[in-house]
């Protein structure tokens, strides 16, 4: 009795509707006694196993472990989930096994689809509270005192007249993104995949190398393991092309960590990278680093005068306000509410 069609685990925990088949209480002791005496540690019974997938899993120890932890993630989540956050995760994961893990032909590919699913899991507690606030950055930027850093005249002078820019507009032109979701596996992400082949996805960090390992795991030298992927909340914008009809697309993805979390993986298992902006190709599946990585608390782009421009605002006891053109990152203009000449 498996269902690893449709989920990575055989049941659900107590208080845990299942969608597919219902389980009386009593049962439960029962059930787990026989599948903690399968011979495979997958969480399914590998003697079973009949799609391609499950015959990866089962006869790779290391993949089984990833299968094993996954399992215990999303298990923890439904536990502490809201119902309609139970909702979403399992929605979620049903998308995740169907158009993500089950695509898959080779074990590399389902092991980047555990480890992808993985970073989103580990930080659903940390999104679940996720919401910006555009009314208290605008407020923001209209009434608070911010001092320029900028160590030259010339640099000076552009940041004083972006700043101006921001505090004399009656409306502080925030860029809407066309979508914003919560899950890489969000069905609204799903028309801007569709470029991308079995294995690929648009949130892995294009600007760090992943670390390879030839020894374990049977892979070849140029399998790349331990990619970074972004975690939520993932939004794409759109803004025109100056002097064109054409459109550009940008996405922000928050910071991701991949930390497979099994015996064997050793310290070559992470890989870390900074939340940001990316100009995003999806005809190639494609992201590049646009946006200097930086450590702010809310990121958006804004329009000041029919130009674009990424701000950066850290929201502590002290502003720290950052807004770069986006053509032209490196004309960074930073802020400090606190005054270097008192």
């Amino acid at each position: 009795m498996h269902n690893s069609r449709l989920y990575p685990m055989r049941f659900f925990t107590k208080n845990v509707v299942c969608p597919l088949f219902s389980i009386a209480p009593f049962f439960i002791p029962i059930l787990l006694f026989f599948a903690a005496s399968t011979v495979s540690a997958a969480s399914f019974d590998c003697t079973k196993a009949a799609t391609h997938i499950e015959k990866i899993i089962c006869s790779n120890t290391f993949i089984s472990k990833l299968d094993d932890r996954l399992n215990i993630d999303y298990r923890e989540e439904i536990e502490k989930a809201t119902d309609e956050e139970k909702t979403n995760l399992i929605k979620y994961q049903k998308h995740w096994l169907k158009f993500t893990r089950n695509r898959c032909k080779d074990a590399k590919c389902v092991r980047h689809a555990y480890w992808s699913r993985s970073i989103e899991l580990g930080s659903f507690s940390v999104v679940r509270g996720y919401e910006k606030s555009d009314s208290d950055l605008k407020q923001i930027l209209s009434t608070a005192s911010f001092y320029s850093t900028a160590n030259d005249n010339i640099t000076a002078t552009m940041c004083q007249e972006i700043l101006d820019g921001l505090k004399q507009a009656k409306a502080i032109d925030l860029v809407k993104p066309k979508i914003s979701v919560m899950s890489y596996e969000d069905t609204a992400l799903d028309p801007w995949k569709q470029h991308c082949n079995i294995g690929q996805t648009l949130v892995v960090y294009p600007d760090h190398a992943c670390s390879k390992i030839t020894s374990k795991f049977g892979t070849k030298p140029d399998d790349c393991l331990f990619q970074t992927y972004g975690q939520p909340p993932f939004e794409i914008f759109e803004i025109p092309i100056d002097k064109t009809d054409k459109q550009r697309y940008l996405l922000y993805m928050d910071a991701g960590h991949v930390t497979p979390d099994v015996e064997d993986a050793g310290s070559e298992a992470g890989g870390s990278g900074d939340s940001g902006f990316f100009d995003l190709d999806t005809k190639q599946c494609k992201a590049t680093h646009l946006w200097p990585p930086s450590w702010h608390v809310y990121r958006s782009i804004t329009n000041i005068k029919d130009k674009y421009y990424f701000l950066g605002l850290d929201r502590g006891k002290l502003y720290q306000l950052t807004i770069s053109p986006i053509d032209n990152t490196k004309a960074k203009c930073d802020w400090s509410a606190k005054n270097p000449n008192p």
